[in-house]
């Protein structure tokens, strides 16, 4: 598993806030103005499409005009991404009566036609690919129930090459609702063998900051000689309410981390800063998942 750090700021609670620092994988969004404080050529960049930004009808944009913002964020920040999101459109956020945006899936009359822009803005990034080259495209994937999303990832890889990525979007909130953990896995073992025969050898998994959810993903993909990653801002939210990522009680039967609550909010600026707490949460999920990974090596010989 391969982690990827969103870093939508520069600065945290008034700190310098520079994750690429501790870890040189990072998830960029052309909706926020970063700096990077490292030498882009030694950082691996993933950057979003900003379509979770745009989940409003008014906001959407075309899906040319969404590439060229990414291109136009590229040059302003001054680096070149190894990894292109394709503008998808989310299914998994909308809003309630009251116009506020709420975490909840749409309704599934609402989900087909989403997930057909979904597989036109995937075949759109794909028709640039020569010209987007190096640039290795994400191409992502929506759905509410497993067959859905099944349908989606088919039609994706019908014009995917060896070199792209499959992008597993509309996941944030899986973790937090057993149903949707179990469709999750429903769509994971059904599309890893199809990803597999297509020779497509990446899988990128948006918004999930769940450990038991990710290593049960490398432990799949690692069969199947798929390289898997996520991105995820929760290590640095957590921070700021004083949670620490700690490492696995001993009597676990699976080794996973434990974001708990160490501080209370009395206890922030005083006994810790929420920056310091965060790249220290960002360490910690690094190394952990250079433990878990020697642990579910790629199969090789598949």
């Amino acid at each position: 598993m391969q982690f990827f750090v969103s870093k939508n700021h520069n600065n945290l609670n008034r700190l310098p806030f520079s994750p690429e620092t501790v870890n040189p994988r990072l998830c960029l969004n052309p909706k926020y103005g970063v700096r990077l404080v490292r030498p882009a050529n030694k950082l691996e960049i993933l950057l979003d499409s900003g379509a979770f930004q745009d989940i409003n009808d008014h906001k959407r944009l075309t899906f040319e005009a969404a590439l060229q913002r990414q291109l136009n964020f590229e040059e302003r920040v001054g680096f070149q991404s190894k990894y292109l999101v394709s503008y998808d459109r989310i299914v998994d956020e909308t809003f309630n009566k009251d116009g506020k945006r709420v975490k909840l899936r749409v309704d599934g009359r609402t989900a087909r036609k989403y997930v057909d822009q979904t597989i036109d803005a995937a075949k759109h990034l794909a028709d640039r690919r020569a010209e987007l080259r190096p640039r290795r495209l994400v191409l992502s994937n929506q759905g509410v129930s497993p067959g859905q999303y099944t349908r989606c990832v088919k039609e994706v890889l019908s014009f995917s090459e060896e070199q792209d990525v499959i992008g597993m979007g509309g996941q944030c909130i899986v973790g937090q609702r057993p149903g949707l953990t179990k469709d999750y896995f429903e769509v994971l073992k059904t599309i890893l063998p199809m990803i597999r025969r297509k020779r497509v050898r990446r899988l990128h998994v948006f918004g999930v900051g769940t450990f038991p959810v990710l290593i049960k993903t490398q432990a799949m993909c690692s069969k199947f000689g798929i390289v898997p990653s996520y991105d995820t801002s929760a290590l640095e939210i957590n921070a700021r309410w004083g949670k620490v990522a700690v490492p696995p009680n001993v009597q676990d039967w699976l080794p996973t981390l434990h974001v708990t609550r160490v501080f209370g909010l009395e206890d922030k600026f005083e006994l810790f800063h929420p920056r310091d707490l965060a790249l220290l949460n960002i360490r910690l999920a690094t190394h952990f998942w250079e433990e878990i990974n020697k642990m579910y090596p790629l199969r090789r010989d598949y």
